[in-house]
């Protein structure tokens, strides 16, 4: 039997263990006779200093205490605490190194065929040091703020990043461009493979007659109410569908540092804030909106353009990173460097409100997303590093 070390981070919420990228594969994973996998969360726990600063700056919100074990959905998680002060969160380059030396008192005597690692730093790089010490290979997922953002704070964060992308078995990026985005940054790209994200076809479908006003046109957006989703602009694409279409409501899902803000500044517009709910509620909401927006300033991939097209919900959304991939021609892509941005995304939001019946809103292409085939590529490639290494 092929044993795997599957390792990632905590959750942002205290809702689930991991991010839902890779619990949902997981889920799928472990129908595949043959494949032994331990699951391992890192979770920083920070001192008193560390916790009062982020908690005064409202940077993070920490998880809580997960025990060392939990069984969630059927999967069993363990996880390794790993006590942080603020001089190693400040230099965030050198927390691979924090994390490896917790991680590595907790694995050192066990035996392991293959590491899987979600995102290149700092998971990537502690999947890359069990590798150098046990002789096994390991490959690294990565997701976006690995690639987009963290080689582009230091030199040393850069060169770890590549350096863990080149001495990977696979690199898998989410995207193509996301893999592009990984060349820039000076990755060879000779050992890349792209297996994107997915979404849960048995969640995210049509639902008829859940619209709750029918005399009304949905616009809605899902995600975190931060600057990166462009959320800081939502008055204004707002105002200005509002100004065209006048029989029109606004449907916000998600948490985030600027909600409150939004709430402030949108009280004179019909908008509904829901907060952060669960993927079957999301799904309900997704298909009482007759577009959804996403006009990101960046995006590694897109999965909530997935989840409204197999809802059958056309989506408006910015031409950064991957969404293109996720789109395809489920609905309008904007130029994301245009100088009136939010006039020019509005106004394709009020084309499509106006031509709802005409969207094409079945797409069979939206299939090969499915948790369930990127399931099967991520086990052919566990069976293809089984047969050569």
């Amino acid at each position: 039997m092929k044993k795997i070390l599957y390792l990632c981070g905590t959750a942002k919420d205290d809702k689930a263990p991991c991010n839902p990228f890779v619990h949902n594969r997981l889920i799928r994973h472990m129908d595949n006779i043959g494949y032994s996998f331990k699951n391992i969360c890192i979770q920083p726990i920070p001192d008193f200093f560390l916790d009062v600063m982020l908690k005064k700056l409202k940077k993070i919100k920490w998880q809580k205490k997960w025990p060392e074990r939990t069984n969630f959905d059927g999967i069993e998680y363990a996880f390794v605490r790993s006590h942080v002060n603020l001089v190693q969160w400040r230099n965030f380059e050198k927390i691979g190194d924090v994390y490896f030396d917790s991680l590595w008192k907790k694995i050192k005597d066990f035996d392991y065929d293959l590491i899987h690692a979600h995102w290149a730093y700092p998971f990537g790089y502690m999947a890359m040091k069990i590798s150098e010490r046990k002789k096994i290979p390991y490959i690294v997922t990565c997701h976006g703020v690995d690639i987009n953002i963290l080689p582009f704070r230091n030199e040393e964060l850069r060169r770890k990043t590549i350096e863990v992308l080149e001495n990977s078995k696979y690199s898998v990026f989410v995207s193509e461009f996301l893999k592009n985005k990984a060349k820039e940054i000076g990755y060879s790209g000779k050992n890349s493979l792209v297996i994107h994200n997915g979404y849960d076809e048995n969640i995210f479908k049509p639902i008829k007659n859940i619209k709750k006003n029918s005399d009304k046109k949905t616009v809605g957006f899902v995600g975190n109410l931060t600057y990166v989703k462009r959320a800081d602009k939502f008055p204004e694409i707002f105002s200005a569908i509002a100004e065209t279409y006048n029989n029109v409501e606004f449907l916000v899902v998600g948490e985030g540092e600027l909600k409150d803000l939004l709430e402030n500044e949108l009280k004179n517009l019909n908008v509904r804030f829901t907060g952060k709910v669960s993927q079957k509620e999301v799904a309900k909401y997704m298909n009482e909106m007759d577009v959804m927006i996403l006009p990101s300033r960046n995006e590694g991939f897109g999965c909530v353009v997935l989840e409204a097209r197999a809802c059958g919900i056309p989506v408006v959304a910015s031409d950064v990173g991957g969404i293109p991939e996720a789109l395809q021609d489920g609905g309008v892509l904007v130029d994301n460097d245009l100088v009136n941005f939010e006039q020019i995304f509005a106004e394709a939001v009020v084309k499509i409100l106006n031509n709802t019946d005409e969207v094409k809103k079945e797409n069979n292409l939206i299939k090969k997303f499915s948790w369930e085939s990127i399931s099967a590529k991520e086990i052919k490639l566990y069976s293809y590093l089984n047969e050569i290494v």
